[in-house]
């Protein structure tokens, strides 16, 4: 696939998988596009995580960028929530 060669050239450290917009997830179908476009690098979900579908991004992710999910009440401009990241 084009897209891996582009991550070799680029010297990219890893892949992103998001959905359409902050705090929205993509679905587990696109996290293994993008895990087969990868290559050997990481690929990592970068918006929408949940511990609702953690399980089912997880099978196709090396990581996760976690932010709106631990912020009081989920709300991306508020502050971190120390047990909802806990």
């Amino acid at each position: 696939m084009a897209v891996g060669g582009r991550t070799r050239r680029a010297r990219a450290d890893g892949r992103l998988a998001t959905g359409s917009a902050t705090g929205s997830p993509p679905s587990p179908e696109s996290v293994a596009e993008v895990r087969g476009a990868a290559g050997a690098v990481p690929v990592l979900v970068a918006s929408g995580t949940s511990l609702g579908n953690l399980a089912s991004l997880a099978r196709h992710a090396d990581g996760f960028i976690v932010g709106t999910s631990v912020k009081v009440s989920g709300r991306t401009e508020r502050r971190v929530d120390p047990a909802r990241a806990r």
